[in-house]
């Protein structure tokens, strides 16, 4: 499933499941192959990128499917060896509720609404958003942030989406991801070390106001 960050760059990163489709190599950091769209059979370059860990290419592609933080893409070998076949799981047009974010005044917001959806997403991951470049800025102010503050405030917002305030760990995951680019692991430590956080269940919390303070 897609997090913000690689849905703004055009990335996809290179997990264990899928890292022996694509090909390596012992010394070139970045490692060039065919992308093939498995919708239109349309070709165009990709890279490995070995360090980062990545692939990079995808930005167009993501753009012209209209692909969500949360989507899903599915990868396989193709003809040849040097091909890569992306597929987005596709579904027939609807209206849902989803999980939208947006920038006021530096600050990120979420609420549900309505919108068209024709990919196949992950529920807890899924993250509307009407024009990816709005925040760009809301990152560079962003950087300024403790992480732990980042954390509750949207932790906060999103408990606000649902009757009983409860916030799963992967919604919280993919929601910070969208200001602040962060490994599942440092989010987690958040909710397990700190006080106002309580865990009532599953991978399920929620906030106890009493217990926080942003000095």
């Amino acid at each position: 499933y897609l997090t913000f960050p690689h849905r703004r760059a055009g990335t996809l990163p290179l997990s264990g499941k899928v890292k022996h489709i694509f090909p390596t190599a012992y010394e070139s950091p970045r490692v060039r192959f065919t992308l093939v769209d498995g919708h239109s059979g349309e070709k165009h370059p990709g890279w490995v990128v070995r360090e980062g860990r990545y692939i990079y290419g995808l930005e167009e592609w993501y753009k012209k499917y209209e692909m969500p933080v949360g989507g899903t893409i599915t990868v396989k070998r193709g003809d040849a060896p040097e091909e890569v076949v992306v597929k987005i799981a596709r579904r027939k047009l609807a209206r849902e509720w989803l999980r939208t974010a947006a920038i006021a005044d530096g600050k990120i917001s979420f609420a549900m609404q309505k919108r068209p959806i024709t990919t196949d997403y992950d529920e807890l991951m899924i993250v509307s958003l009407d024009n990816f470049t709005v925040f760009d800025e809301a990152w560079k102010k962003m950087e300024r942030q403790p992480f732990a503050k980042i954390v509750a405030d949207v932790f906060r917002e999103l408990a606000k989406l649902t009757t009983q305030s409860a916030v799963h760990a992967r919604s919280l995951y993919s929601a910070v991801n969208v200001i602040r680019r962060a490994p599942p692991a440092p989010i987690f430590h958040e909710l397990i070390s700190r006080p106002y956080f309580v865990h009532v269940g599953d991978a399920y919390w929620r906030f106890d106001e009493s217990k926080y303070s942003e000095s």
